[in-house]
């Protein structure tokens, strides 16, 4: 494989004669998710051109859960956009997140997301402050909850 090095000049940033390594596994190249505020359309039709959708739920706690309601809104909208599009065959990610308790607890919220069409989860805890540290690590500790 060929490395070249690039540069780039814009209005906010000069990049000169850089080489990114190490290269990218992903073919033909890194998955890209568009973010944005649900339930805002227009981010949502622009993620649907893309790999993926990350949004965040308008007006809500970084922590908190999407509902099921809104999640089963969030995965048809791009859907519908891709099958639009000409691109229903190929794969497409929807991200949520919020914050779940370890153990079967969380299985028991982000399960059904996951059923009904989230294919990652975004696990947040929200509030910490850095002499808060023992609690986040407790939680990472724990591990994902396993569907």
């Amino acid at each position: 494989m060929v490395r070249r090095a690039v540069s780039y000049h814009g209005n906010q940033i000069t990049i000169d004669d850089v080489t990114f390594l190490p290269t990218p596994v992903q073919r033909p190249r890194v998955p890209i998710w568009v973010g944005g505020f649900w339930p805002n359309k227009a981010p949502m039709r622009r993620a649907a051109r893309w790999d993926g959708a990350m949004p965040t739920m308008a007006g809500a706690d970084v922590a908190r859960t999407p509902t099921l309601t809104e999640v089963r809104e969030l995965v048809t909208f791009p859907r519908a956009c891709r099958a639009e599009y000409g691109l229903a065959d190929r794969p497409f990610d929807v991200v949520t997140g919020g914050s779940s308790p370890s153990g079967p607890a969380g299985r028991d919220i982000v399960g059904p997301l996951a059923d009904a069409g989230i294919t990652w989860r975004d696990e947040r805890l929200s509030g910490e402050e850095p002499e808060q540290a023992d609690v986040v690590l407790r939680h990472i500790g724990h591990g994902p909850p396993l569907l």
